[in-house]
């Protein structure tokens, strides 16, 4: 009668880890087929809209203003980059899914890059919004990923200034020597 009691024990402890294992399994599943696009057949009607601008009216007044003195520096600025473009990790990685969802959906404002495509300067225009706790964490967590890459992030406060011309020259070239040295 013993015997029959631990073989039950027994069976009835690898039956739950089991079920337990296969459910994690199972929910893994889920959330990767969630995560996945289904491919769309037929006649679709997308609910997109074309967006009227890409900027803010902030970027909009920094970008006019800052692309000639890019021009004079002999640098490209591109807007809007992923940060998943600018930051890889390995397939193999482990929990690549948590890594990358952490960077796929962010972006940077301003990328200064050289004739090269090296990256020269990383600048964010800070809006009143970066004042909120959920984006100040937002920032410290993007900023800390590439300072660990060696890049400072360029922030410019604009809430209730607009930099002159000269000023934001000044302001740049200073980052870009700070960098350079």
């Amino acid at each position: 009668m013993q015997y029959v009691i631990i073989i039950l024990s027994i069976f009835l402890i690898v039956f739950m880890v089991s079920a337990i294992y296969y459910m994690n399994i199972s929910n893994k599943q889920k959330k990767q087929i969630e995560e996945k696009e289904e491919p769309i057949n037929g006649n679709v009607i997308y609910p997109y809209k074309l967006t009227q601008c890409i900027f803010s009216q902030k970027e909009r007044y920094f970008y006019r203003d800052v692309k000639p003195i890019a021009d004079k520096l002999g640098l490209i600025v591109f807007t809007k980059i992923r940060l998943a473009d600018l930051l890889i990790i390995d397939k193999n990685q482990q929990d690549f899914n948590k890594w990358f969802n952490r960077i796929k959906a962010k972006h940077i404002d301003f990328i200064f890059v050289d004739n090269d495509y090296r990256i020269k300067m990383l600048v964010e225009i800070d809006d009143v919004t970066h004042n909120r706790p959920d984006r100040q964490a937002r920032d410290d967590e993007v900023n800390e990923m590439f300072r660990q890459q060696g890049i400072e992030i360029l922030h410019i406060k604009t809430w209730g200034q607009r930099y002159g011309a000269e000023e934001l020259e000044t302001i740049i070239t200073k980052a870009l020597d700070i960098k350079n040295n």
